[in-house]
């Protein structure tokens, strides 16, 4: 049998089938019809015995056209806009083929502008003279009215009104650790020394006790307060000693304390408390023996102020305030978590309050607690509390022999029969110099002794010899440590850990040490991140039930007596609040020619459909970090020739023209080669067999990040060429790959190399005065602009060092008793430089550590309207819409008013001085609390409006915006799910409105908002929020690998993703974008 297809072509559907036996079968479908805001399907063709086609559902293509008795069906659906594909199957008796499915519904630019239009009905609002409220933040307009009307739930639960004339009292608390004479630092270490040969050389206990004190890096004023864990510890050792009064007050970890009573003395009030070192507040408990040394901490506590918190909320909600006081709603916070902070098994950290109970453990030195996340909030409905599930990812303070074991993939059970050989112990002094790495001794049974491991001994402990300094015969650490620790050594043929200085080494016995962690935010690997990931996914009903649970089973909100005490007042029996919610209509989008409507399932597929700019390859390079013998399948096929060939086909299917003239060049790296010379001889022979220039190199790993970091920095920085990373498992290279899955992986590749060699993928139809009407008026409200607004979105974020001391405050400040990483934070600001809006080019520079505002705003907004100028026929954009990522409800005022202002100040720096465009600044924020599900006590036809019908998750359909009951009371903001959920429970963006110049309604910037979500270059996804912010986020990770990590002698050590330790010894780097690179997508 023989079956022939012919494709499709958008508004026509042309499908047909043979038999060799008897007949044929074929059919053609007509275009589907524009209705509103939808098309409907194509109509099946039937030329075959009783063949009639059957017409699909709205907005898709063609349905199976069905034959004569006993035949087959023609063909399926074809996607949204587009004809459907032969699908011939044969049946029965008589083997006549049915006529094949109907051409979907193609549309032209002008019945896709016609549907944009259609959504501004008569009752929406296009744009309203933009408002100011007393603390500087845009007034919200209105409410929207655009979509389909809906009720969602939200983990939202209403508190009642804080009882008349309560006054909460503030104190500022300093807590301060009394440290001990440098000469007690040394007491209970053994006053033995030793001397050995090479690495070895002798240091007394006293000198090694000293260096412990010295490697702390001095800092000028109050000394540091101690982790949160410790500091509640400490506070509830000290109201049981002082006997105050029961569910009266509240800590929040730091530096404030609340009372719902004025019980405290008068002024300053100093007291002294003393605790173990073991395990305070929660945290890991040490491996030290015994309970270890008394610690004295000095607690420092005196009033601020007193808090009338019935009477700040009634003056903000009678419009008498500008604002509510954030002290007030941070006395209520505090006091919702004080119960939780006394309990031994559990931690706290931020708004979360996590347990050991269930732990898991992930990776080496992390593990996963369960636990939750609470916050108050001041909303339209009046006091609401948001409770929410949480995994967290906590440090665990392991063994070294563990990792020793997962460094050199030992197993245990040789651990104890071999020595190590010189590679792998290589491979361990190699892993300390990338990573600092710093251990616990836990042999000694006072105190907690750490070192930095700088390197490992060539010989085992039972072979290195030492001569003791009083003159005694020589012995080993073997040896050593049984006579004067008492330790028989269960490895002894493993090397020794070596810590001190160059000059001053010392030994110690790799099993007598456990690998410190972390402190605070740590960067996890791909595996510790997908088992973090798997916890977290659960499926929004299995949420839901949690939620209820751990409300009223663990946190007990509604009964807790510290929240009363406080004013704080659940229901009896708490349940989510039910809340209005409209769905937006979706978008028509714009490839090859082709107009289409994505509908609201949140994915589209287009494929063979051209992209909306596709680009020419002319030349590009292939280098392998796998080694030539894994590109062969067990059947001896080429997987290089397969993945080349199945390359070319994945971009000529999307419009991508393959010029190259010749083979391009394939490398496969060598042992112990460079980085940089592999990549530059890549580009080298690239010229040399194709003619030109390498515009793309392609980079295959054998396993995620192995050497992302380096490439990307070499080629971003060094040889500014495009690169594209590929492992192999994943895109399908491997022997065990199955048949099919390099294709449909190359096929997302072809988005991502046609967006980095300059094209674009897909446009919203039409411009976007058309779909944004506000942004086609003109600076002086009530006129129009005739053809395309100049229109400029801007997104930026900031990424802050990993192992950073915990931040437990919202401030845009930096914490001034903890610790400043010596590794910089990055700061990205991205610009659209054409005309639609869909292009951005990147401008990434590092900033002072843990600052979350971005230093160079002026400079990079500056830089983006020179290129925006150049490129856009020599104009200046009339509009300028900053997105902001990142940025906390407590960060809104201070990032604010130095981002907008800088922004503005780079205006008034374009030549003339007369340069002012309309600007508004758009905070979205991805951590925040709020969940939104399908409600289940609605009617059914509402609830299946509300939930996504293409998936079996239970999430909500993609474009469900939520402005009423949960919202700001006055300010502009509203929450938005514009994806479709994969896995777990979809987490809406929340978008505020800070600052306006344009006039902005609610439905112009949520349909805005929304409507960009389809633009994301790298997918045929809606994604989660919008390309401008997410761009910035994109580019500010990409700015880490471009921050290395080098020694005093000019060496590299490591890229900018690791480690941040003390200054001594190395200094960070950042290598600036290579101007090839400069004003392009790189980034993606």
């Amino acid at each position: 049998m023989r079956l022939k297809c012919l494709l499709f072509v958008a508004g026509r559907g042309w499908t047909e089938g043979r038999s060799q036996s008897e007949g044929r079968g074929e059919g053609r479908g007509r275009g589907g019809e524009q209705i509103f805001y939808q098309q409907s399907g194509g109509r099946g063709g039937g030329r075959g015995p009783g063949g009639k086609g059957q017409e699909a559902e709205p907005g898709r293509g063609g349905g199976s056209g069905r034959g004569g008795s006993s035949s087959g069906s023609g063909g399926g659906s074809g996607s949204y806009g587009s004809g459907g594909g032969a699908r011939s199957q044969s049946a029965g008796a008589s083997s006549y083929r049915g006529g094949g499915g109907g051409g979907g519904g193609g549309l032209n630019e002008a019945k896709a502008v016609e549907g944009i239009k259609a959504c501004f009905a008569k009752n929406v609002s296009l744009f309203m003279d933009p408002q100011i409220l007393g603390n500087g933040h845009a007034k919200r307009p209105n409410l929207g009215v655009a979509g389909k009307p809906t009720k969602v739930l939200a983990n939202h639960f209403k508190v009642e009104d804080i009882p008349a004339a309560k006054i909460v009292y503030q104190y500022d608390v300093a807590i301060e650790k009394v440290l001990q004479p440098r000469s007690e630092v040394g007491s209970g270490i053994s006053s033995g020394s030793f001397k050995g040969k090479g690495d070895a050389v002798s240091k007394t206990a006293s000198s090694l006790a000293r260096l412990q004190v010295q490697d702390q890096p001095l800092q000028e004023g109050p000394p540091p307060m101690p982790d949160r864990n410790r500091c509640h510890d400490l506070m509830n050792r000290l109201g049981q000693q002082k006997s105050w009064p029961a569910h009266k007050w509240a800590y929040d970890g730091q530096k404030i304390l609340f009372t719902a009573e004025e019980f405290l003395p008068q002024g300053t009030v100093m007291y002294s408390i003393e605790a173990t070192e073991t395990k305070l507040g929660g945290a890991t408990p040490t491996p030290s023996r015994g309970a270890g040394p008394l610690t004295t901490y000095k607690i420092k506590i005196q009033p601020t102020a007193a808090l009338d918190i019935s009477s700040d909320l009634q003056l903000f909600r009678s419009g008498q305030q500008a604002d509510y006081k954030r002290e007030s709603m941070q006395a209520l916070d505090v006091a919702m978590r004080q119960t939780a902070s006394t309990l031994p098994s559990n931690r706290m950290m931020g708004r979360g309050v996590y347990t050991q109970d269930g732990k898991v453990k992930i990776g080496f030195g992390t593990e996963a607690w369960h636990g939750y996340v609470q916050s108050l909030n001041v909303v339209q409905s009046g006091l609401t509390v948001t409770m929410d599930k949480a995994v967290m990812a906590m440090p665990l303070l392991e063994d070294m022999v563990q990792y020793v074991m997962d460094i050199t993939n030992v197993k245990l059970n040789m651990l104890g029969m071999r020595v190590l050989t010189p590679q792998q112990i290589k491979s361990l002094n190699e892993a300390v110099k990338k990573k600092t790495v710093t251990v616990q001794v836990k042999h000694r049974s006072t105190g907690k002794v750490r070192f930095k491991v700088r390197g490992f001994t060539e010989q085992s402990a039972r072979d290195c010899e030492f001569e003791l300094r009083d003159g005694q015969e020589k012995t080993t650490v073997e040896k050593y440590f049984k006579l004067h620790h008492n330790v028989t050594l269960k490895y002894p043929n493993l090397p020794c850990a070596i810590s001190g200085s160059k000059k001053r080494p010392d030994w110690i016995p790799i099993e007598c040490c456990c690998v410190v962690p972390d402190v605070g935010r740590r960067a996890l690997g791909p595996d510790e991140t997908r088992e973090i990931l798997r916890l977290a996914a659960v499926d929004p009903e299995q949420r839901q039930r949690t939620v209820l649970d751990i409300l009223v089973k663990k946190a007990k909100l509604h009964e807790d007596p510290v929240a009363r005490a406080f004013g704080i007042k659940l229901e009896a029996q708490p349940k989510m609040m039910e809340v209005p919610a409209r769905i937006l209509p979706s978008p028509h989008l714009e490839y090859g020619g082709v107009h289409i409507n994505p509908g609201n399932k949140g994915d589209w597929n287009i494929m063979n459909t051209r992209l909306y700019r596709p680009v020419t390859v002319t030349s590009f390079a292939v280098v392998s970090y796998m080694p030539e013998r894994m590109l062969f399948g067990r059947d001896g096929h080429d997987i290089m020739a397969e993945f080349l060939q199945t390359l070319r086909q994945a971009l000529e299917e999307k419009g991508i023209t393959w010029a190259l003239q010749g083979q391009p060049p394939v490398l496969f790296k060598q042992l112990r080669q460079d980085h940089g010379d592999l990549l530059s001889d890549a580009m080298q022979q690239a010229k040399q067999a194709l003619g030109k220039p390498a515009q793309i190199i392609f980079i295959i790993e054998e396993y995620e990040n192995q050497v992302y970091n380096d490439v990307k920095r070499v080629c971003d920085s060094e040889l500014g060429v495009q690169s594209q990373v590929l492992v192999a498992p994943n895109m399908g290279m491997t022997a065990n790959s199955k048949p099919g899955a390099m294709g449909r992986k190359l096929a997302g590749v072809a988005l991502k190399v046609n967006t980095k060699l300059g094209g674009d993928n897909v446009k919203i139809s039409g411009h976007p005065g058309i779909w944004c009407p506000v942004l086609g008026r003109k600076p002086s409200p009530g006129s129009t602009v005739a053809g395309i607004p100049k229109v400029m979105m801007l997104g930026a974020d900031v990424t802050h060092p990993t192992n950073l001391p915990e931040q437990t405050s919202n401030s845009s400040e930096v914490n001034p008793d903890k610790p400043r990483p010596d590794m910089n934070s990055i700061a990205a600001v991205v610009g659209s430089i054409d005309m639609h809006c869909m292009r951005y080019a990147a401008r990434v520079m590092p900033q002072e550590p843990l600052q979350e505002y971005v230093e160079g705003m002026q400079g990079a907004v500056l830089d983006l309207l020179k290129l925006w100028y150049n490129l856009n026929n020599k104009q200046l954009p009339d509009t300028i819409i900053m997105f902001r990522d990142g940025v906390s409800d407590g960060q809104y005022n201070a990032v604010m008013a130095r981002e907008l202002g800088a922004i503005q100040a780079a205006c008034r720096e374009v030549p003339g001085g007369t340069y002012k465009p309309r600007i508004t600044f758009v905070c979205v924020q991805k951590r925040h609390q709020t969940r939104l599900y399908p409600s289940t006590d609605m009617a059914s036809s509402d609830r299946s409006l509300a939930r996504d019908p293409s998936r079996a998750s239970g999430n909500v359909v993609p474009g469900l915006v939520v402005d009423r009951e949960i919202c700001h009371p006055k300010e502009f903001d509203f929450y938005l799910n514009s994806h479709a959920g994969i896995q777990g429970t979809n987490k809406p963006a929340k978008y505020s409105v800070l600052y306006d110049e344009c006039g902005f309604t609610a439905d112009s910037m949520q349909l805005l908002a929304y409507w960009l979500c389809y633009t994301f270059c790298r997918c045929t996804r809606s994604v989660s929020y919008l390309p401008p912010a997410y761009y910035a986020h994109h580019a500010a990770f990409r700015g880490r690998c471009l921050l290395r990590r080098e020694d005093f002698d000019g060496s590299s050590v490591a890229s900018g993703t690791g480690t941040s330790g003390t200054a001594s010894g190395y200094k960070w780097t950042f290598y600036p974008v290579h101007r090839n690179l400069l004003n392009t997508m790189y980034y993606i």
